[in-house]
């Protein structure tokens, strides 16, 4: 998961690119946005590749931040722990669903209450130790005690987790959990191993993984590299050698793809991407989450319900939504994204009128001041307009940028008033989404916003629940009925991945509508 981060059993989303060649048309954007994206060819979705031998450099736009997978949360960290970290399962570039990596298969009771896992013969670390049922009981007992862990959500309906033998180990459930095979592909359920584990919890700053790429060189720097573990027990990827550079403007990374000193580059900004031609190719996708003004609910000003509802009623959500994504995803204003489940887009048109009348008997009915914190470029430009909307109804918005580490902080720290971000999933499971950004419990402070609620609490328990589709629209309709009386923050539109990619590492690396980087399997 992600946010400003960003999430398969079974999934609803919708990817915009499939295949090589394709030209993504205009029907992402005008309509109801009013917005027109440009065709563009594509670079392919990756699916295998002929060994690539020479170094492919890749650049991300921030330092790296954490290799816990307990705490990872920022998009940048996310993906390199894709790479890094080896998870039992291993999401589909397309998000159609997960295949085994780490683990052979796994059985599930007829109750759905228990959920037994095989560990593939000969799997190691990439020290060549041993890949053991202790290490991953050890990984996620480690889950399910440790008190500052970001996804404590997906951990809390598993009760048990025990080693049956050396290479399989058995899940005890407290109520049926579908979703649950599907977080075990997520990065942040990267194993670990049981001796670096600290009786405090504590683990190194670079853990050994079992996963396909290892760390060459100071990973918390500017500039290290990703080197092919021969005898990953997953698929092996087409990948030798990645090397990481981190670029922080925009800008430059797109001109280091164009000069051939980068071969993906991550993040462009939406205005960028009609221009990537020849040899430099763009990639856009469709993702689960959402762009939004976060509010905080225990802010001295933004804690009243009617505040946050005036300034969701005053945003041009057409005209953020062109920066945020450049027309390839429609605004909306309910909390469920298309990807996550068509139908929820909401009433999206800016209503200064109501706006105002919304804010009589407020602390902001003669006006009020109110910090904006960004960190990301697109979120800058944003917030640019986010001050022109609330000026007209009376709301002084001042921006504060800040680099995005400390943004993070601040965020989980709730020390701030607005702030312009993201968040996404990699899949459309109900304990994703609506759990992390509805559910205080889950662990994200709901969303990075403080906001806690029992009556959506309740709901989106009954919507992962549900078993059927009707139980599942009537548990949407009253999730999205809750956030909209709530508002505890304003959505603006569904989230987009993107990325810029050189020739050479087209068909190699990709940004899959996972919001991840996926590397091409070795063809045989």
């Amino acid at each position: 998961m992600t946010s400003t981060t960003l999430r398969r059993s079974s999934t609803r989303a919708v990817p915009l690119l499939i295949a090589a060649s394709l030209l993504l048309s205009a029907c992402a954007g005008g309509g109801d946005n009013g917005a027109t994206t440009p065709d563009l060819e594509m670079a392919p979705v990756v699916t295998t590749h002929a060994d690539v031998t020479e170094p492919l450099a890749l650049a991300v736009n921030a330092k790296p931040g954490t290799l816990d997978p307990l705490l990872v949360t920022a998009t940048h960290d996310v993906r390199l722990l894709k790479l890094i970290g080896g998870t039992l399962f291993e999401l589909a570039p397309d998000s159609s669903g997960v295949t085994p990596s780490l683990a052979s298969g796994a059985e599930l009771s007829e109750d759905g209450l228990q959920y037994t896992v095989t560990l593939k013969d000969g799997a190691t670390f990439t020290d060549d130790t041993p890949l053991t049922a202790a290490d991953v009981v050890a990984t996620f007992e480690r889950a399910r005690s440790y008190e500052a862990n970001a996804y404590a959500g997906q951990i809390a309906p598993v009760s048990a987790v025990e080693a049956v033998d050396n290479a399989t180990v058995r899940f005890t459930f407290t109520r049926p959990y579908p979703s649950f095979e599907t977080f075990l592909a997520y990065p942040n359920m990267a194993i670990l191993k049981a001796s670096e584990i600290g009786a405090d919890l504590a683990i190194p700053a670079v853990p050994t993984f079992a996963g396909a790429f290892s760390v060459d060189g100071e990973y918390f720097s500017n500039k290290f590299s990703l080197e092919r573990y021969p005898d990953f027990a997953g698929d092996l990827p087409a990948a030798k050698t990645i090397d990481v550079v981190v670029v922080t403007d925009a800008n430059s990374r797109i001109q280091q793809v164009r000069t051939g000193q980068i071969d993906f580059a991550v993040d462009p900004l939406p205005s960028q991407l009609s221009s990537l031609t020849g040899d430099v190719l763009p990639q856009v996708t469709e993702s689960v989450g959402f762009y939004y003004l976060n509010m905080n609910n225990k802010g001295d000003i933004t804690a009243d319900v009617n505040v946050r509802k005036a300034i969701s009623l005053a945003l041009d959500r057409a005209q953020i939504a062109n920066i945020a994504t450049g027309g390839y995803a429609k605004p909306m204003s309910g909390f469920f994204p298309e990807a996550f489940a068509p139908g929820y887009a909401g009433d999206v048109k800016k209503d200064v009128e109501a706006a105002q009348k919304m804010l009589e008997g407020t602390a902001c009915a003669e006006g009020c001041d109110l910090s904006l914190l960004v960190s990301e470029e697109w979120a800058q430009q944003a917030a640019v307009v986010i001050q022109q909307n609330l000026t007209e109804i009376g709301i002084t918005a001042s921006i504060e940028s800040a680099e995005r580490q400390v943004e993070i902080g601040r965020l989980f720290d709730a020390d701030f008033d607005l702030n312009v971000g993201l968040f996404g999933d990699y899949s459309s499971v109900p304990e994703g989404l609506p759990g992390y950004c509805l559910q205080y419990s889950a662990g994200y402070l709901s969303c990075l916003s403080s906001y806690e609620s029992a009556d959506i609490e309740t709901a989106v328990t009954e919507l992962t629940l549900a078993l059927d589709d009707s139980a599942k629209t009537a548990a949407m309709d009253r999730v999205d009925d809750i956030f909209l009386a709530d508002q505890p923050y304003a959505t603006i539109s569904g989230l987009t991945a993107a990325a810029a990619v050189s020739k050479d590492a087209a068909g190699v690396l990709s940004m899959g509508s996972t919001n991840l980087i996926h590397v091409a399997t070795l063809s045989e």
